[in-house]
C-alpha cells in the first residue's frame, strides 16, 4: 500500500465497508507523520551525505520550510528527504 497519511484519513471516512485489514492499515499510516532532514552531494566522493552527521539530529519533527531554509545555506547541490513515522509500539 502506498498512500500519504492524509489519503489514508480520507479512505477512512470514505470507505465504512473496507475489510478489518484495510481499516487497521489506513488507520496505522494516517497515524503517522513525516520527519525531514537534508542530504548534500559530496564531490569527492559522488554520494549522498546527511548534513547532520548524529543520528539523533538528523531526522526531524521539522516544516519543509525549516528544511529549505537549512539547505539553503550550503553551497553544494542539496536535497530534502523524508521518511513517514508512527508511535513507538511495545511488541515484547
Amino acid at each position: 500500500m502506498n498512500i500519504t497519511p492524509e489519503q489514508a484519513r480520507a479512505r477512512l471516512e470514505s470507505k465504512p465497508t473496507a475489510s478489518r485489514i484495510e481499516r487497521r492499515a489506513y488507520r496505522t499510516i494516517a497515524g503517522m507523520t513525516y520527519e525531514y532532514a537534508v542530504q548534500y552531494l559530496d564531490e569527492n566522493t559522488g554520494g549522498w551525505e546527511w548534513l547532520a552527521p548524529e543520528w539523533e539530529t538528523r531526522w526531524g519533527d521539522y516544516s519543509a520550510t525549516c528544511v529549505q531554509e537549512q539547505r539553503d545555506r550550503f553551497i553544494e547541490e542539496t536535497r530534502i528527504v523524508r521518511r513517514l513515522v508512527g508511535e513507538p509500539e511495545v511488541f515484547e
